[in-house]
């Protein structure tokens, strides 16, 4: 079995720590990765184990990275050293080229500059030449009503995370934390590119709105993803889930959360613009061919169907004489009240024959 490589990460920023960590453990070589925020707990992590390979910031609160590397260096001789600052000093400089590192980096570090530099230091054979220079999203929250929403899915599905991310690769909406920081660097990255292949897909088909669920299983996490829409898409991360029909409860309450996330975000575009959304045709939204039917009759010439047009004299029929006879008193007044002389009284209107007989109106 292949004796792993020891890597110890220091920096002070965890956000910094979790990116590389991510990075190196996504190379998918033997690296057992530490990482710690300061000198003193490196010092206090590297007694008593071996360290391969020590990537540390040179500008550490306490401790420096310069001093923390001599220290070190007296129980590891053979240890490779990555210094990072973000001081362009050449004093800083010099000291970094004395102290022997094997090499250094100005922040911000691109990543696949830095794994270049760490499989070149350790002797891994991993091809790093199509790598990414992948960082954490970005946020940009939408609005309240959709992190409800999103929450709410969370619960109803008893998920560890659900992210719902836009087109320009930025978290609008997130409830829960995502297990790893690899899922940020690489996962949902990869996620997106396929995100951007199934519109396009889309496009070609004639659909306006994809309708595309991913499942994946996993070893420790399940991930399931759909569109919202064609801007965002939604990512939800759960416990492995072993039962089919539990997959497919999942997959049917993930949809329906999709459709209802897009109706908000909608709402809030239509409220941006202050112009009211149209209704929806068989292509859209919705797509059910009972709604598209029902609104294609609507707007039929004519209004109702035939058959169901109310027809004038069976109306008539049930008016009481009276009734009828008031009606018609009330037509024949002006607005004020004062009475028409054009007008007809209704024993005038029937003489004449514009109202059916007493029999005829069935009273």
């Amino acid at each position: 079995m292949t004796e792993k490589h020891r890597v110890l990460v220091v920096d002070d920023h965890k956000e910094v720590r979790t990116t590389f960590r991510a990075n190196l453990e996504a190379l998918e070589a033997e690296l057992d990765v530490v990482d710690v925020p300061s000198g003193e707990e490196a010092i206090l992590e590297a007694a008593g184990n071996q360290v391969d390979l020590l990537i540390a910031d040179v500008g550490l609160p306490g401790l420096s990275g310069l001093e923390l590397l001599e220290k070190i260096k007296i129980h590891n001789p053979e240890m490779k050293i990555i210094l990072i600052t973000g001081l362009e000093d050449e004093d800083i400089r010099r000291k970094v080229a004395d102290a022997g590192t094997d090499a250094f980096f100005l922040k911000p570090v691109k990543i696949p500059d830095l794994l270049k530099a760490v499989t070149r230091c350790i002797g891994l054979d991993v091809d790093t030449t199509d790598g990414e220079d992948l960082e954490p999203l970005q946020v940009e929250l939408l609005g309240e009503e959709v992190a409800e929403r999103v929450a709410d899915l969370r619960g109803e599905l008893g998920a560890i995370s659900v992210v719902l991310l836009s087109e320009e690769r930025k978290i609008v909406a997130k409830s829960g934390g995502l297990p790893d920081a690899v899922y940020e660097t690489h996962v949902i990255p990869q996620l997106m590119n396929t995100f951007q292949s199934v519109n396009e897909i889309s496009s070609f088909l004639g659909l306006d709105r994809p309708k595309s669920n991913w499942y994946f299983s996993g070893a420790k996490y399940d991930l399931f993803w759909t569109h919202v829409g064609r801007a965002h898409g939604m990512l939800v991360v759960t416990n492995p889930i072993l039962q089919n029909t539990d997959i497919t409860w999942v997959m049917a309450t993930l949809d329906l959360a999709a459709k209802e996330t897009l109706k908000i975000i909608n709402k809030m575009a239509d409220s941006e613009s202050g112009q009211e959304k149209p209704l929806p045709n068989a292509a859209t939204d919705e797509g059910d061919e009972g709604d598209a039917e029902a609104h294609s009759q609507a707007e039929e010439p004519g209004g109702l169907p035939e058959e169901e047009s109310p027809d004038f004299m069976d109306l008539e029929s049930e008016l009481e004489r009276d009734e009828a006879a008031s009606f018609w008193e009330s037509a024949t007044l002006e607005e004020d009240g004062f009475e028409n002389p054009d007008g007809l009284t209704f024993e005038e209107a029937q003489k004449l024959g514009f109202i059916p007989e007493e029999n005829d109106m069935g009273v």
